[in-house]
């Protein structure tokens, strides 16, 4: 098992889910370790709210800077009108031209793949949303498969009408260009439907899976019967905070690790204790399950840890 697998694991119980709106599921990914991890998976409903607050932002910001590039390029050709000619400042107004027609392309068809790409899984809309693409395999996704599932959402919002469709006066319908169209999104709404996990031709093509952290809860803090838990909590630094995603890693490592021996469990802490004893400074020799638990006792069952993590949940 990696990291990897335990960066987005959004646990809940089986009340929790029975509460939930319909269009959600849950998914549960077993591991070699046999430790389950579960995953609520977004419905269609959530989905396009967090693709119009990426269409809003988008475009909004894209044309903001459009506006502002415009009016430079406006004062830069009418200087150059002056002092090189108009021919130099036509050249200037068709190169910015250009300028703004490729960048609206490259915008709209290669925000999404990028900010998925980059910051693991997540764009604007979906950050805000607390909605993550992962890889159907409950692993974080690569470059290709970002890009895949983006390039492919223009199948997903046919079968386009013409805008004129939605007015009833024909006066002010004559009045619209027949080439502007609005995007029906049907076929990508029924494929969800239709496809186990809602997932989107995209996502079917690509090997991913859109999952919700929103609902995703830390379960009651875990007793630990070894007293050597809490002696190495107080050792620990304290101005180190475990992230949400550490967090989650902690709190699913703690759960699991009852149902399992001190060998898998040694085995299953292997992989993020060197790292942790590095960045804490610690002993080499510094039991990396013992780590582990004692990390998860300072975060989740003190006062202290509790209130830290919750000033660092609401940090931006």
């Amino acid at each position: 098992m990696n990291s990897a697998n335990l960066v987005a694991v959004s646990p809940a119980s089986v009340a929790d889910a029975a509460a939930r709106a319909t269009v959600d599921d849950l998914l549960n990914i077993p591991t070699p370790e046999k430790i389950s991890f579960e995953y609520e998976l977004a419905g269609p409903v959530r989905r396009l709210f967090a693709w119009m607050i990426d269409l809003f932002l988008v475009q909004v910001g894209y044309w903001a800077a459009v506006a502002v590039i415009g009016l430079v390029a406006m004062f830069i050709a009418g200087v150059a009108s002056v002092s090189l000619g108009p021919e130099i400042a036509e050249m200037i107004g068709g190169m910015t031209l250009a300028a703004i027609l490729v960048g609206s392309f490259v915008v709209t068809w290669f925000y999404g793949a990028w900010m998925e790409a980059v910051y693991n899984g997540q764009t604007l809309g979906k950050s805000w949303t607390d909605l993550r693409v992962l890889s159907r395999d409950g692993g974080a996704i690569n470059s290709g498969q970002a890009i895949v599932r983006n390039i492919l959402r223009y199948a997903d919002l046919m079968p386009f009408v013409p805008i004129t469709f939605f007015f009833a006066d024909p006066d002010l319908a004559s009045e619209v260009p027949e080439q502007v169209e609005f995007p029906t999104m049907m076929v990508g709404l029924i494929v969800m439907l239709v496809l186990p996990g809602f997932r989107r031709l995209g996502d079917l093509v690509a090997g991913t899976m859109v999952v919700s952290e929103r609902s995703g809860r830390f379960p009651d803090p875990i007793r630990f019967d070894d007293p050597r838990v809490a002696q190495l909590a107080e050792l620990l630094p304290t101005d180190f905070v475990p992230g949400r995603e550490l967090a989650m890693a902690l709190a699913t490592y703690a759960d699991g690790r009852r149902r399992l021996s001190p060998e898998r469990n040694a085995e299953i802490a292997a992989h993020l204790g060197p790292a942790l004893v590095k960045k804490l400074e610690l002993m080499p020799n510094t039991n990396h399950d013992l780590l582990l638990c004692s990390l998860y006792y300072r975060t989740f069952a003190t006062a202290e840890g509790k209130s830290r993590r919750r000033a660092a949940e609401v940090q931006p």
